[in-house]
């Protein structure tokens, strides 16, 4: 008995001693929670940079569907710089500095510009003109319309003529090197669309709701949606609007009339100043509507939109503004117009109405708003 007891003794485990099936050692419930941990971690990372792979390839994609146009040489051979016109005024645009335009790198400056080309082959005039200017030291973006009838000193060509036709003589790169040369401000990149691409554009997103007084329809049917029609083939009538005031679901055809209407006054003015409004409206609502898509809806929209779009921006800067989105949209936005009320004076010059502008004055508010 007593050395049975001895031996069921010896045989009872004892400390941390294992019987003799040997199963090694325990694992700590420390260690086996700091590897589940390592381990989701791990997947974690796995997922994200999987993630950040598929959503740099979808940018990529993106991206590469816009127009690229890195050359755009002013190769037009009008060049009449010593005309003065029938006035006998000389445009003085100020000296450009020998260190160049006004230039930060806090600051982009990108000119929108809507053609009215009817290809993308085609240096059309600009008939509309957008500066939108990211200013990250500030935190806003300053959208600045451009009057098409400002008269500048285009290089090479006339001493005065209407800012939009040096897009029409050596394409983006002579317009802007045209605003430079007036109102001493940098401006590297443009994004450009012609009538036809903005219509297919708006169509896509499935028109703009937009409020219109009778009066604007009325020159919206008989001034530009009529031309338009008269251009595609289509029926003399097609499209056209009921003449009275309301709010209306405008298709691409019709959202181009109401953008490209200078004869109704509005509240922002008449002429050049009730169209540039309007324009900022349209943009506006168009981006309103982009924001409401959903990420599937999105992607359809860009990958039938950005072919018709064209720029000089290279692919990475591209992507890069792609990534800032999210905090440009906590950016404060404002809207100015150049030039400004009481800067200016009309006189017909080459047989053509310009607006004859305070050069210096309207460079010195440009300055303000877009750089502080």
């Amino acid at each position: 008995m007593r050395n049975l007891d001895s031996n069921h003794k010896r045989s009872r485990p004892t400390g941390n001693k294992h019987s003799a099936g040997g199963h090694g050692k325990k694992k700590s419930p420390r260690k086996t929670w700091l590897r589940a941990v390592m381990v989701v971690c791990c997947v974690l990372a796995v997922l994200t940079l999987t993630a950040c792979f598929a959503v740099d390839a979808l940018v990529n994609h993106f991206v590469g569907l816009i127009g690229k146009d890195p050359d755009t040489t002013d190769n037009t051979t009008d060049a009449s710089g010593t005309d003065t016109g029938t006035s006998g005024t000389i445009i003085q645009p100020p000296e450009v500095p020998e260190s160049g335009v006004q230039d930060e790198e806090y600051l982009l400056n990108i000119l929108l510009i809507g053609s009215d080309g009817r290809n993308k082959n085609e240096w059309a005039r600009s008939d509309s003109m957008l500066l939108v200017s990211i200013n990250t030291n500030t935190q806003k973006i300053v959208a600045t319309s451009l009057l098409r009838d400002m008269c500048v000193n285009i290089e090479g060509h006339y001493a005065q003529d209407k800012l939009n036709h040096a897009h029409s003589y050596g394409g983006p790169k002579l317009l802007l090197s045209t605003l430079k040369r007036n109102f001493n401000i940098n401006i590297s990149y443009y994004i450009s669309v012609n009538f036809f691409s903005f219509i297919d554009i708006v169509d896509m997103m499935g028109g703009l709701e937009m409020y219109v007084t009778a009066a604007e329809i009325k020159v919206m049917n008989s001034q530009y949606i009529s031309e338009m029609n008269q251009l595609l083939g289509h029926s003399y009538g097609q499209d056209f609007l009921p003449v009275r005031s309301g709010t209306y679901s405008l298709n691409g055809k019709q959202t181009l009339a109401y953008c490209r209407n200078r004869y109704t006054p509005n509240e922002a003015g008449a002429s050049d100043f009730a169209r540039a409004d309007r324009q900022r409206r349209v943009l506006q609502t168009l981006a309103e509507k982009v924001k409401s898509q959903n990420v599937f809806q999105l992607m359809d929209i860009l990958t039938k939109i950005l072919p018709q779009v064209s720029t000089n921006m290279e692919n990475e800067l591209l992507k890069d503004l792609v990534y800032a989105l999210p905090a440009y949209l906590s950016y404060k936005i404002e809207s100015h117009s150049l030039p400004l009320e009481g800067t200016y004076y009309g006189e017909t010059i080459r047989g053509m109405d310009m607006m004859v502008v305070d050069i210096h004055e309207n460079m010195k508010y440009l300055h303000d708003w877009v750089y502080y």
